[in-house]
């Protein structure tokens, strides 16, 4: 009767109720002990809100479109337009300004939500720009050095981490994604349109400045050829980005197909993007991200325990010892570059890591934002110059993102590390998916504040995911079977339990 009661109560709701919870309803309220407790699913457990962990609310068509051509624009700028200025201006900061300002005045509380989330950085950031500061002044550096340096770095850093952040929020992080790989595989295409000697493709490139073919052509060439570069101020630049494209890529990917799912298998998917990215960089001549590859493959293989990739793998190797000599013998007559040991660029590399190490030795607390390496040769030509191709050191930056940054900032650098724990931390389940990155900085002058502005639209990009990820334990946990049950007559016994 009280059941029937309650039907009639919310008969609108009754089908509903009986389908949500049938043995109740059957059975009546008594016997809800009889089942096990509903699972509280978490916020951020289907693609849909996973897409959605970066937003504050539903945006309309036109403001993801907008946001979209926003992004679009800024990446297009810090890939192909990074030497365009404006009375000595970069014509990406200003851009990146101009939006900042209008998109915090339309949406202040994204504006509020991403220099919260990226609290981190930001005082990173702050701390950097006041040790360097406190170096430079030391080192007696000029005060106009110092504010170009924290405007083209540290302010720019921020402003464009926070403006990213607003736009991923909107315009959604895999289209975020999309965007920058985007751009990225277009310069690499064109790269091997130059490479194949296209002319419209070095007409573009010459459209956008720094003609590699000009004046610098010396200092990129090899034996003669030309390293092309796409869209991209440099061949450098081109390894940077298609490191970061590949590591943007394959985080969303495997944070999107496999959250909260531990995969014994290694995705092809993955493997198909690095291969896409050894193939970039072989296009623009650049070892170090084939480097990262194999050390990648290496340590992905070990994580997938059990997986066909450890025999692929196996395989592969015996294959290339076999078919090594034949392919060195079809190369011998022209040595590219990725096969090559004993160009200047590799030969120099012992002279430019020891060179660093002996400015630091003698100058422990740093050099300051005016920091140039060549401007100190000449006291360290005496144990410099039996070296191999010691000359290097005379025309050549270090090469080793580590260095430049230890000998900029000196040892007070070491203030700042439980910051970058913490942001490493944060990064845990992508951070394997950027090795490439890493090991490519320690052959060359880029990384996080140190002429990359592109990464940190990646960390915009991939940040939006890190709530979903938190909840990754309670989603593999809600994603179970409920246990099975039987319901009992009045007065029977309960049933062995060792059974279920």
């Amino acid at each position: 009767m009280g059941h029937k009661a309650d039907g009639r109560k919310d008969a609108k709701t009754g089908w509903e109720l009986w389908t949500r919870n049938p043995v109740c309803h059957t059975f009546g309220s008594g016997a809800a002990h009889l089942l096990p407790p509903e699972p509280r699913m978490p916020p951020a457990t289907t693609a849909h809100n996973l897409e959605q962990s970066g937003a504050l609310r539903e945006y309309g068509y036109l403001e993801r479109r907008l946001a979209i051509a926003a992004l679009l624009l800024l990446i297009v700028l810090n890939v192909a337009f990074i030497a365009w200025n404006v009375a000595t201006i970069p014509v990406r900061g200003m851009a990146a300004v101009a939006l900042l300002g209008a998109y915090g005045m339309t949406y202040p509380a994204e504006l509020e939500h991403a220099c919260r989330r990226h609290l981190l950085v930001i005082a990173l950031a702050a701390s950097l720009a006041a040790l360097g500061v406190f170096v430079s002044a030391v080192n007696g550096e000029d005060a106009t050095v110092i504010i170009r340096a924290l405007m083209e770095v540290q302010i720019q850093v921020v402003i464009n981490l926070i403006l990213a952040t607003i736009l991923v929020s909107i315009a959604g992080a895999t289209m975020s994604g999309l965007v920058i790989g985007g751009v990225i595989l277009s310069s690499a295409v064109l790269a091997l349109l130059q490479l194949m000697d296209i002319p419209f493709a070095w007409a573009i490139r010459d459209a956008l400045g720094n003609n590699l073919r000009g004046a610098v052509a010396g200092a990129l060439s090899v034996e003669g050829d030309v390293r092309t570069s796409g869209l991209s101020y440099s061949p450098i630049q081109l390894a940077t980005q298609l490191c970061l494209a590949f590591g943007v890529s394959a985080a969303l990917w495997e944070h999107r197909h496999t959250i909260g799912i531990k995969q014994p298998h290694a995705d092809p998917v993955v493997l198909i993007m690095l291969a896409a990215m050894c193939v970039g960089a072989i296009i623009c001549a650049t070892r170090s991200p084939v480097l990262g590859a194999v050390i990648f493959f290496a340590l992905y293989a070990l994580r997938r325990k059990g997986s066909w990739l450890m025999v692929v793998a196996m395989l592969g190797g015996a294959a290339l010892y076999l078919v090594w000599p034949l392919v060195m013998e079809i190369l011998q007559s022209s040595q590219p570059r990725m096969v090559r040991t004993d160009d200047n660029s590799a030969t120099g590399r012992q002279s430019l890591f020891t060179y660093g190490l002996y400015l630091f030795r003698d100058n422990p607390l740093g050099y300051g934002f005016g920091f140039d390496p060549i401007e100190h040769w000449t006291k360290y030509w005496q144990d410099l110059y039996t070296l191999d191709n010691p000359n290097v050191v005379k025309i050549s930056e270090l090469h080793n993102y580590m260095l430049n940054m230890l000998n900029t900032y000196g040892v007070g650098i070491v203030l700042v590390a439980p910051l970058v724990w913490k942001l490493l931390f944060r990064a845990r389940y992508s951070m394997i998916f950027f090795i490439p990155y890493i090991v490519h900085t320690t052959f060359h002058n880029t990384g996080p504040f140190w002429n990359d502005m592109i990464f940190w639209y990646v960390v915009a990009t991939l940040s939006s995911y890190v709530p979903a990820r938190w909840h990754s334990d309670q989603t593999a946990r809600s994603n179970m079977p409920p246990p099975r049950i039987r319901l009992l007559a009045p007065g029977a016994a309960p049933a062995d339990r060792s059974r279920f």
